[in-house]
Formats: structure tokens, sequence, C-alpha cells
């Protein structure tokens, strides 16, 4: 009895393993009913594939789609669909399944090559030269060579098409003996440039980033001599924008002078329509992390820069994730303006976008941000009112907001209050193994700073008017040698205000 029951068991197990974590599931299940539609239609025409058998399993899966379980699709019930009255034959299932994934790899690659206009006429040139057909060759050329001086679009990809077509017209010519009469050979040589001076540029930004991310360093190759060039004519290159923009951005990220950031700013501005819209978020995103690292060096005059690029990126749809605006750009945002003292733009942000941030963080996200708001506007007791209501299981939020009670409690004078969410801060930094030991740092020397600034001022009534200037130098020294400290601007103003 038992060895039977630990059979059924396993046979349960593989079953549902067998639909879980196998391929073809996975891969159907991440199609949209469109595309399981289009798949289903791909299956069943004999160009595609001729296996009646595998026909058969995609119309039994799409009836199923996109809920695929232990149920509806296990081993038994699917090879009864597909072949009833026949005693189970596991191997002949999977034969069919094989088939069936190289049916959806086919189909994936027949989605992609839709876009691919551009090279699907290649390989018509391509095929048209082969057999012969130099008349309509001639008139495919021409059109396609049209198509590509009329493109919208001038990124890397454009010129590598360019080269591509150069490539294959010059075969073309060669064959023909009519080379003399074609510079076909030219114009692939300089398309050739084009896409390779565009691609290490892309790269070598790209790897400037991660090696002040992960701390590590990288083989330029030929970039050096690329970047040579490029300065020895500068002239040559200005109206090829995806060169043109990544050097601008590469000398950003490399150069110490700040100017290289607004040569970068005017040449993504003035090029960025040539780019598909995924890339323009990446090109705004150099221009947003530069203005940040800025700003985190000391920067105050980034801070402006920062709001204009992250203004920009609202405007032209860059921030979205899913269609919905990230948390933590929203709360960025917000700061940023409240440092500038954007107060009403501010406002309007944060009842403008609350309804782009996803449902799942939509209250937390608004109350913290709104608490700010207040807080800067110095309506200390709204600030009160929407934190103390709100639980943050995040512990940002957590720790954001434990630092605006604790800067709402010092501005209005509430002394005991501060004492009291001073200690549970200081309590709840050494419980959270989370925290970074740099954070913790900063937040510990943010609460014990703050406490004394805050006995400064209230002992200021009591105090000669030296003892107290003495006080306040005291304070004033002790921030300067201590680090790391969040919210030191904050500290800094306290202490000139005293």
């Amino acid at each position: 009895m038992f060895f039977r029951v630990l059979c059924d068991f396993y046979f349960w197990k593989k079953t549902i393993l067998f639909v879980k974590d196998n391929r073809l599931f996975n891969l159907l299940r991440s199609f949209s009913r469109k595309e399981m539609t289009r798949f289903r239609e791909f299956s069943a025409s004999p160009s595609f594939n001729k296996h009646k058998d595998v026909q058969n399993l995609v119309c039994v899966l799409d009836k199923y789609f996109p809920v695929y379980n232990e149920k509806n699709c296990n081993r038994n019930r699917l090879f009864k669909q597909l072949f009833p009255g026949e005693d189970h034959d596991q191997a002949k299932l999977a034969l069919i399944f094989t088939y069936t994934i190289r049916t959806v790899e086919d189909f994936l690659i027949q989605e992609e090559f839709k876009d691919l206009k551009g090279f699907k006429k290649i390989l018509l040139l391509r095929k048209l030269r082969k057999i012969g057909q130099f008349k309509f060759y001639d008139k495919v050329l021409k059109s396609h060579n049209k198509d590509l001086k009329d493109s919208a679009s001038k990124d890397s990809n454009y010129y590598n098409l360019t080269y591509l077509t150069a490539t294959e017209a010059d075969q073309f010519y060669t064959e023909k003996a009519a080379f003399e009469k074609n510079n076909s050979i030219l114009i692939k040589q300089d398309n050739l440039d084009y896409f390779y001076f565009s691609e290490k540029l892309k790269d070598g930004c790209e790897m400037v980033q991660r090696s002040k991310m992960f701390q590590v360093s990288f083989n330029p190759g030929f970039l050096e001599s690329i970047l040579e060039k490029i300065e020895a004519d500068l002239s040559a290159y200005v109206e090829i924008p995806p060169i043109i923009i990544y050097y601008r951005i590469f000398k950003m990220l490399t150069e110490p002078d700040p100017s290289y950031f607004f040569k970068a700013k005017d040449a993504i501005g003035k090029f960025e329509n040539y780019f598909l819209h995924d890339e323009k978020i990446n090109l705004y995103n150099y221009l947003q992390n530069y203005s940040i690292q800025q700003v985190n060096l000391g920067s105050k005059d980034f801070l402006k820069e920062l709001f204009e690029v992250y203004k920009l990126q609202l405007e032209k749809g860059f921030l979205y994730l899913n269609e919905t605006l990230p948390e933590w750009y929203f709360k960025n945002i917000v700061s940023n303006g409240l440092q500038l003292k954007e107060m009403e733009w501010v406002k309007d942000f944060i009842e403008q976008y609350k309804v782009k941030l996803h449902p799942d963080v939509l209250e937390n996200a608004y109350s913290f941000n709104l608490a700010s708001y207040y807080h800067a506007t110095g309506q200390y007791q709204n600030v009160l009112e929407l934190l103390l209501k709100v639980e943050y299981t995040d512990i940002r939020y957590s720790l954001g907001a434990k630092i605006l009670l604790l800067k709402t409690y010092y501005e209005r004078e509430e002394y005991e209050a501060l004492i009291s969410l001073s200690d549970s801060f200081k309590q709840y930094l050494i419980r959270n193994k989370t925290i970074a030991e740099i954070k913790r740092k900063g937040y510990n020397n943010l609460i014990r700073l703050s406490r004394k600034c805050f006995q400064v001022k209230m002992n200021k009534a009591f105090t000669s008017s030296n003892k107290h200037k003495k006080e306040v130098q005291k304070l004033q020294d002790l921030l300067k040698k201590t680090e790391p400290i969040f919210n030191q601007s904050w500290l800094e103003a306290k202490l000139s205000e005293l």
C-alpha cells in the first residue's frame, strides 16, 4: 500500500514538473492572445510546418491558452487527445513536443523578421542577382536606396544596413563588370566606418559606466584610435548622429570638465529623433546619471540640470516601466523639485502623476511624497497626519519617513517626541540587518547631530551670546569632520539659522 502511494506521489510530482518546467509551455505562456493566434496559423501553414501531429498539438494548446496545468496538459490527457484509442507512448509524445518547440522557434524568428524590412530587401537583391534577374534587381535596388535616403532612422543600424546594401550592390556590379560606373565600394567603406565607429563609441560609453559601477578596468581596443581620428577631423562626423552623440557622451563620462555635459545634451536634443524609442531612453539616462553624479559630488548647479532632464524624460515618456511610473523616479523627482524650491510644480506633479504609479505602491508613494512637500512648505501638522497613519513595509520608505518625522519634530520644537523617535530610530538601525554599514553610520550621525543641534537651539534663550556662538562653532566643526551624514545640507541649514 505504501509503495503504491509513493509511486502515485512520484507520478503526480513528475506531472506537475512536466507542466511547470517544460520549455514549450513556458514559451507559449509568454505569448499574447494575438501572438498565439498567429502561431496557430503559422503552424498550420505547409510552408513552415508539415507535421500534422504538431498542428494538432498546437490546436489543443491554443484551446487551453494561456493556462497550462497538470489537469488539462498532463502527458496522458494530451496523448489521448492527439491519438485517441492508442496505448500511451511517451517517446512519441516527446518527439512531437520537440518538433513543436522547433516550430515555435521558427515562428519567433519570423515575428522578428517582419520588422526587418531593409534586411529583407537585401536578401531579395541577393536572390535576384543569383538567378540573373538583373532588370528587376536594378528596380529593387533603386527603390531600396531611396527608402534608405528617406529613412527617419539614422542610428548605427541604419549605417550597417547602408553598408550591407552597398556590399551587395558592389558584388552585383562586379559580376556585371560594370564596377567602373558605380561607387558602391566607396559607399560601403564610408558606412562601414560609420557603423563601426558608432558601435565602438556606444560600447565605450557603456564600459565606462560599468567600470565605475563595478570598479573594474576595460581594454578600449581600437577605441583610442577612433577617438583620435574623430578629433582630428570633427567636422566630418558632426552630422552622423550616432557618432557625434556617443562621442559627446564618452567625453562627458571621461573628462572632468562639466561643459561636455552641455555638448552631449545639445547633440541629443538635435538628433534624438533619428533613434528608436529604447535608445532615446538610454541617451537621456546618460544625462540623468551624470547629473545625479555631479549633485552627489556637491555641484548645486546640476540640481537644476537634473530637474530639466527629469522634466524632458517625463514629457517624452522615457521614465515608464510597463506603462507605470516607478515609485523611486517619482520620489527622486519630488526631492529634486523641493531642493530647487519648485513648490507649486512639485504639488502639481504629485497630484497629476500619482495615477501613473503602480496600484501596489500608490498609497505609500503618494503619502510619503506629499508629506515631503508639506515638510518643505512648513505644513508640519499635515506631515504628522500623513506619516503616522501609514504603515511602511518597504525599508526605504520606513527610513525616509523616520527622517521626515525627525526633522518635523525639530521644526515644531517637540523635544520629547524627537528624543523618543531618536531612540526608536537607533534601535531600528540595530535590529535591521539588511541596512548596509555605511548607511547605518550615515543615519546614526544624522540622529546624533540633530539631537545636539536641537539641544543648542533649546538652550539659546538661557545661554549667553558668546557661549551660544562657541557651541554653534563647535557643532559646525564636528559636522565638517563627521562622515557620512545623511541630510547634511539640512543640518547645515539648521546650524546657519542658529
